[in-house]
């Protein structure tokens, strides 16, 4: 009989935030009259908006709805990648794992100080964390790897064998993919709670694995701007004491930080931390942004065929585009490029979409990253009616390419849907 597997893929439009879907799905043959069952592995990219819905429908509402409609197979989802703590990008996140059956979170590395940071940076900018949350992530900073009551995986840790957790119950059903880490030597191990950038997470049945990985990336601030950081806080009494009292943070913590009165101090110390000579502010919650890589391994696969069975798009030349995907969150790829180049290198010529760095952000825009993508469908997760997201400058160099350009706003009622199917040519 003939195997196969399918990848549906949707990027939603939530406008100015992010919210990807995959489900990738593997016809299994188990009995004599050539019968199958399919095995399944569903993970989601980012789950937020800044943007209200048509209508103006409540943000809460419209995010509530994508997450809704959204149906993975038997209400499990095996991974959420959350690429960084921005609220447009993860604050759907405590919704999504209630609604559905969350088996594990992806996060990127952080430190105590970071998150110490964070709160000062979403505070100064009239954004309040609620306690639990903050003790949550500064739990996990000192590693203690759960998230609304989901394992967590730090992407840009050491390694962490000792922190690996038992499979979950939807892991070990029949129906799923089960993911395993494929270390440098070829090492197959389980998932832990620490995760070195760039390593693959392959998927397989009991008999064989698929040529299709997942590989996460996140850029790790540097020993200086950490020692920074920990500087300027030891100058600001209310930031010394969450920092003390991590894990058991109030109200009073909170309030004691006195936002109103202290904003301009605030900001100014999130904003004057230089990370390195590049002049990246440590205080940009943007810099250690998680980016992934979901597609064929940078191995030989000579032995497999892939194509587009839908693209999203009317442009059906973009059906012979490579089929990889490739998403970056809010990542300063104008900075760091080279890391991201050196982690991708051996996957970025299988890549037929990507998503560009925050909306379209000129801030983040490489041109390098542009002319390495051989892939002609660029995706921009955007609000409607923005100025500066995409930003003018983005956009004509991606016109100079030729790419194709998909604005995915909060009016983009079906999204981006991409369907692959994959083939052992043997079958």
């Amino acid at each position: 009989m003939h195997s196969r597997t399918t990848i549906e893929r949707t990027q939603h439009g939530v406008g100015q935030g992010g919210f990807h879907t995959c489900r990738i799905r593997k016809e299994v043959p188990y009995n004599r009259k050539d019968d199958e069952k399919k095995a399944t592995y569903e993970y989601v990219f980012d789950c937020g908006t800044r943007s209200v819905g048509p209508g103006n429908k409540s943000l809460k509402d419209f995010l509530s709805q994508h997450i809704g409609n959204y149906r993975p197979a038997n209400n499990i989802v095996d991974a959420l990648f959350i690429s960084h703590l921005d609220i447009d990008h993860y604050h759907g996140a405590q919704m999504l794992c209630g609604a559905k059956s969350v088996s594990r979170i992806f996060l990127p590395y952080f430190t105590i100080d970071q998150i110490v940071f964070l709160i000062a940076d979403q505070a100064s900018n009239d954004v309040v964390l609620a306690p639990d949350y903050i003790n949550d992530l500064l739990a996990i900073a000192a590693g203690r790897r759960r998230l609304f009551g989901v394992p967590v995986t730090v992407v840009g840790g050491g390694e962490s064998p000792e922190n690996i957790d038992p499979p979950s119950p939807a892991q070990e059903r029949d129906e799923r993919l089960q993911a395993v880490v494929i270390r440098k030597n070829g090492q197959v191990q389980p998932l832990s709670g620490n995760l070195p950038s760039g390593t693959d997470i392959a998927l397989r049945t009991s008999l064989e694995q698929l040529p299709w990985v997942l590989r996460p990336w996140s850029y790790k601030q540097s020993s200086a701007a950490l020692q920074a950081m920990s500087s300027a806080i030891d100058k600001i009494p209310a930031l010394k004491g969450i920092q003390t009292h991590a894990g058991t943070v109030s109200k009073a913590h909170i309030d004691a930080l006195n936002v109103k009165a202290n904003k301009t101090a605030i900001r100014k110390a999130c904003s004057t931390i230089i990370k390195d000579a590049q002049g990246t502010y440590a205080g940009n919650h943007n810099t250690p942004s998680l980016s992934l890589y979901s597609g064929p391994p940078g191995h030989d696969r000579s032995n497999y065929r892939f194509r587009y069975i839908e693209r999203g798009v009317i442009n059906r030349s973009l059906n012979r585009d490579p089929v990889g995907w490739i998403t970056t969150g809010d990542c300063l790829m104008n900075n760091h490029w080279a890391d991201f180049r050196a982690c991708f290198a051996d996957v970025l010529t299988h890549v037929g979409t990507y998503v560009l760095p925050h909306h379209g952000s000129v801030n983040n825009h490489s041109q390098e990253f542009i002319d390495a993508i051989p892939g002609q469908l660029a995706l921009i997760c955007a609000r409607h009616g923005s100025e500066d997201h995409p930003s003018k400058t983005v956009l004509n160099c991606l016109y100079e390419v030729d790419d194709h350009i998909q604005i995915v706003n909060e009016y983009s009622t079906r999204g981006v849907k991409e369907i692959v199917h994959l083939q052992h040519l043997a079958d």
